[in-house]
């Protein structure tokens, strides 16, 4: 008796130990943490938050429809209580623009399969873009005539009576998080999980003094490449090496870091899985 109840125990931890294999602690991945909550919003829904926005921020994103040339805005200080949502027709194209009129990306967005599952992610700037992006979040300009400057992304008095201004916001699917960089260089954006949606952000920057010409630029859409969803390998894309890298997950033979294992959940149920396998093999077709 004694020897079958422990055939049954051991029958039971194997079973358990095939279930929780693939959920192992996973090294973090450095510059992302993902959170646990997440937030569905429709199709032709734009969702605009904001972080770390002062209350006096000016700033914020404007779209403006192709055909009809009507625009649809949203300051990123209204959104500071909570987050924000624009009804987004599918009868336009829209062109991306800061709301002070910089930063068109000179394509068109729509917004008609943007529904969907959004989680908020904590993010390093320069960890993740090391080149455009300093230590401390800041960018630097370099003026002929008015020498360089590190623009935090918000407004800045200049000694000499002048002023700088810059902002900065990133785009996921629907998403729009307009963002000041924290004392760590950090910044929450939401981000799709729809698998290939691709994370990119847009600055402008500005100079301002009484008779004085100078300042000026920004970038109108650089990507993130890693912050793409199933893209288990980080290399920018989605593609049959992630099915195997995934497959390889899952039989044991690799390890991930917390990123790329958050990217393997390729249909939410909190598993890793052929099913999971399929899911992404499907996205991959439908392109």
């Amino acid at each position: 008796m004694k020897k079958f109840v422990c055939l049954i125990l051991c029958a039971v931890l194997t079973a358990g130990a095939a279930v929780t294999a693939n959920a192992k602690t996973v090294k973090p991945h450095k510059g992302v943490e993902i959170y646990n909550s997440a937030k569905n919003i429709g199709n032709n829904t734009l969702l605009v938050s904001a972080y770390n926005i002062p209350s006096d921020y000016t700033n914020g994103v404007l779209f403006t429809g192709g055909d009809t040339q009507k625009n649809y805005s949203m300051k990123f200080a209204d959104c500071i209580g909570g987050d924000k949502t624009l009804f987004m027709p599918s009868t336009e194209k829209y062109a991306r623009y800061f709301a002070s009129g910089s930063g068109n990306l000179h394509a068109y967005y729509t917004f008609d399969d943007k529904g969907g599952r959004y989680v908020k992610a904590k993010i390093n700037l320069h960890e993740l873009a090391p080149n455009y992006f300093n230590k401390d979040g800041s960018h630097t300009m370099e003026y002929s005539n008015i020498g360089s400057h590190d623009y935090k992304f918000k407004y800045e008095k200049a000694d000499d009576g002048g002023y700088y201004d810059s902002a900065l916001y990133f785009q996921s699917g629907g998403a729009v998080t307009g963002v000041v960089p924290d004392k760590d260089g950090c910044v929450e954006i939401y981000l799709s999980t729809k698998i290939n949606e691709p994370t990119d952000y847009c600055t402008t920057f500005s100079y301002r003094k009484p008779y004085v010409v100078g300042g000026g630029g920004g970038t109108v859409g650089s990507n993130i490449y890693i912050l793409r969803f199933g893209n288990i390998d980080l290399q920018g894309t989605v593609d049959v090496n992630d099915v195997t890298l995934l497959q390889q997950y899952i039989s044991g033979s690799v390890e991930l870091d917390s990123l790329q294992y958050y990217y393997t959940d390729t249909n939410f149920d909190g598993r890793r899985d052929v099913r999971d396998v399929t899911t992404l093999q499907r996205a991959i077709a439908k392109r």
